[in-house]
C-alpha cells in the first residue's frame, strides 16, 4: 500500500504535467493496482484574492482522480487537523480492509 501524503501552503505551479498525469505515473509504479494507493492532502493558496484557504485546483483535480473512497483534501488553513487525520485514519482502514495485493 502506497499513501502520499501532501502538505502545502502554496498553489502547485513547479512541478512537470498535470494532475492527469501525476494520478498515471502513480498508478503505473502501482502496477495498476488501484486498490493500493491513498492520498492525503492538506493544501491552501489558489493566489485568488479571499480564496487562500481554499485547496488548490490542481489538487482537488488529483484527488478526484484518485476517488473519494481513497483520498481527501482539505483545506491548510483549518484550525483544528484533527478531523483531517481522524478521516484519513477512516480512509486508511477502508484501504486496508480491500486491498488486494498484485500477482
Amino acid at each position: 500500500m502506497l499513501v502520499l501524503t501532501i502538505i502545502s501552503d502554496e498553489e502547485e505551479l513547479g512541478s512537470p504535467g498535470d494532475p492527469k498525469n501525476w494520478y498515471a505515473d502513480l498508478l503505473a509504479r502501482k502496477q495498476g493496482n488501484t486498490t493500493g494507493i491513498v492520498s492525503l492532502v492538506l493544501s491552501g493558496d489558489t493566489n485568488t484574492m479571499g480564496q487562500e484557504c481554499t485547496p488548490t485546483p490542481k489538487w482537488s483535480e488529483f484527488i478526484d482522480l484518485v476517488g473519494p473512497e481513497r483520498g481527501i483534501i482539505e483545506s491548510i488553513c483549518q484550525p483544528d487537523y484533527g478531523p483531517f487525520f481522524t478521516t484519513a485514519v477512516s480512509v486508511l482502514d477502508y484501504v486496508c480492509d480491500t486491498f488486494v495485493p498484485p500477482g
